[in-house]
């Protein structure tokens, strides 16, 4: 299609069968997402908790973490309860109600959440189970605005939410700070921060971060042969964000040796201070 023409709608040129065909396969397709989502809408947290819980369980059972040997069959289990998790998960969660759901048993089977402090945004985070020592984590965020629950389906981009900070900007309003990891190997891993506000109703990425262009992202990427073994309390394999100075921080990562691996952390901090417009590296 040019750049210069309209797109054309279906009912524009289908014919009359065409039509109905359409409108038949559509509301077929309604009637069967209705059917599938229903059941939960008459469930209290402790079902929905227990149903999405069990799906999760069943994607660990036939994963590539349950033990036992690869079948075809067992694929096919695994992606239609990984099909029905996500599903029960995100019809409940659409709900208003379910901001009071702390989902133990699904906790209890492995999956995580993390939650911002003022209760309007919270990551829901699990394994595929189809990894293996590359973890396929992914994630789906739950967030309100104006009495109104919304999903951001694609969640953030790092894997696993650990953690979601929230501060008050000048010009911004509330920023959403969420820190993510990717697990690569036994060894290799990627912290991520991302910047996210809610703006008209919606929750966006916030490009506010400036490196080389403009974004709404820091991130390290680190081996954990190559890391110091620091007495507890003094690691400094993390990504933090102090409210008081307004400064994003994350560790100095060096590859100069052999012995540093693909990424040794060190003692040192990257700090990225918010000058009342963006966030810049300080010297």
């Amino acid at each position: 299609m040019r750049p210069s023409e309209k797109p054309k709608t279906l009912f524009q040129t289908a014919s009359r069968k065409q039509k109905e065909q359409t409108v038949r396969k559509t509301l077929i397709f309604t009637a069967a997402i209705l059917a599938a989502s229903a059941p939960l809408y008459a469930q209290s947290c402790r079902e929905a908790d227990a149903a999405v819980a069990a799906e999760y369980r069943k994607m660990q059972e036939n994963g590539n973490y349950g033990g036992g040997e690869w079948s075809e069959a067992r694929e096919r289990r695994l992606a239609a309860a990984g099909k029905r998790f996500y599903a029960k998960l995100s019809a409940y969660l659409a709900r208003p109600e379910s901001w009071g759901c702390v989902f133990p048993r699904l906790l209890g089977a492995g999956a995580g959440i993390a939650a911002a402090a003022d209760g309007r945004v919270r990551a829901f985070s699990w394994d595929e189970q189809t990894g293996g020592t590359m973890h396929n984590d992914k994630n789906l965020l739950q967030y309100r605005s104006g009495g109104r629950t919304a999903l951001l389906a694609e969640g953030v981009s790092g894997g696993w939410v650990r953690q979601i900070a929230a501060d008050t900007l000048p010009r911004y309003g509330k920023v959403y700070f969420a820190v993510s990891r990717f697990v690569g190997s036994s060894r290799l891993y990627l912290d991520r921060v991302e910047l996210l506000h809610i703006e008209k109703g919606r929750l966006k990425p916030l490009n506010i971060i400036r490196t080389a262009r403009l974004g709404n992202t820091l991130s390290y990427e680190a081996d954990l042969m190559a890391e110091p073994r620091l007495p507890e309390g003094r690691e400094n394999n993390y990504i933090a964000y102090d409210a008081k100075t307004r400064t994003l921080s994350l560790p100095l990562v060096v590859a100069e040796k052999e012995s540093d691996g693909d990424g040794r952390v060190t003692a040192g901090r990257i700090r990225y201070c918010f000058d009342g417009l963006y966030f810049v590296r300080q010297k």
